[in-house]
């Protein structure tokens, strides 16, 4: 074999050797080894690799190019959760039109809306209830009482009723509260707290609705943050300021990819011990490449994979490229369409919206 395409065949075996080790780590809790997290977010660029590789020796008829299709193979998981063609069903009687949406506290914080703020919040409030929505999931929901312009929970209901149920995590000096929302216009007959061993400011919460004769289980995620803001992330220059982000970066990503481990498999246990259909909305503060989401999406489906298109991208911050934000549903449910609302600009997550059947 000459020179160039020994070093290329090296080049491959340890491409293949590395993708089926990011394969084998989404099956791992990182929270016994934190760095997995890094491992399986690499599953993309691993997929690109062996496809070119793939492609190179197809071209010269080369029996190598069977190692990277076998590995495209195993990865169809991870390409069919990255990327979807698909065409909404026929409408249908009795649907269920569901919002997830993290709200980034409705830019109540001037360096969120540079601009004409109260403009900017009330078209937030007036795009969402336009919609009709009969389910909606927010997070990083604000509700400060004593404002006329921050009584989301007021300004939401005003047009439309809804019932809902909101969990706060935290107040401010002026009573602005913050945490976690769900409305419906069903009726709520229950509501909760998923327990988690450590205390966060990042929560799941839970709702049961009576639908004619089902009881549904809706839950509202958002899992543990990253804590990266956009002012954070390094720029192309070389620098130790840089330097410095990108360890600090790197130690934050980390620590949550082993909290995201244990809180996702609590969240499971307690689906597991609901016996209703369930609809999960959430900021999962992971991709799908992650032990998170193959965890959820290995019990519930994920509404993207079954009718989005495209790539379905929901952050709108600086690092661009990442779909985080998910509905799932359970057996018994049938997604018709799901869409992201990427023109919707008004946060740092873009809203995603799903139309569902219960059978």
């Amino acid at each position: 074999m000459p020179l160039k395409e020994n070093r290329i065949y090296i080049a491959n075996i340890t491409v293949l050797i590395l993708s089926i080790t990011s394969l084998a780590a989404c099956f791992i809790n990182p929270f016994y080894f934190e760095y997995l997290g890094f491992i399986t977010w690499c599953i993309p660029l691993f997929i690109v690799l062996n496809l070119s590789f793939c492609v190179y020796w197809a071209i010269k008829w080369h029996k190598n190019a069977w190692y990277s299709l076998m590995v495209l193979v195993l990865s169809w998981y991870h390409i069919k959760a990255s990327f979807q063609i698909s065409y909404p069903l026929a409408e249908e009687k009795d649907t269920l039109k569901i919002l997830s949406y993290n709200t980034r506290v409705f830019n109540v914080y001037n360096h969120l809306a540079k601009k004409d703020k109260p403009r900017v919040v009330k078209e937030m409030f007036k795009w969402i209830v336009d919609k009709d929505f009969d389910l909606m999931c927010f997070q990083e929901f604000y509700y400060e009482p004593d404002s006329k312009l921050f009584n989301t929970i007021s300004s939401l209901k005003a047009k439309r009723k809804y019932y809902h149920y909101f969990h706060k995590t935290l107040t401010n000096r002026i009573n602005g509260q913050f945490g976690l929302a769900i409305f419906s216009k069903y009726k709520i007959i229950k509501s909760g707290l998923v327990p988690f061993d450590k205390k966060s400011n990042n929560q799941i919460v839970f709702i049961d609705v009576l639908i004619k004769a089902d009881t549904i289980r809706v839950y509202n995620c958002h899992l543990i943050s990253n804590n990266i803001n956009d002012a954070d992330v390094p720029g192309a220059e070389i620098s130790e300021k840089n330097n410095e982000r990108v360890k600090s970066i790197g130690g934050t990503l980390k620590r949550g990819f082993g909290k995201r481990g244990r809180q996702v498999d609590s969240l499971l246990k307690h689906i597991d011990n609901c016996g209703h259909k369930v609809i999960l909305c959430g900021d999962l503060n992971d991709l799908p490449y992650s032990y998170t989401y193959r965890k959820l999406s290995s019990n519930l489906d994920n509404t993207f994979e079954k009718k989005g298109n495209g790539f379905g991208f929901s952050f709108n911050g600086k690092i661009p490229y990442l779909r985080i934000d998910n509905i799932f549903v359970s057996e018994g449910i049938k997604t018709l369409t799901f869409t992201t609302h990427n023109k919707v600009k008004h946060s740092d997550h873009f809203p995603i919206s799903a139309l569902v059947k219960v059978h």
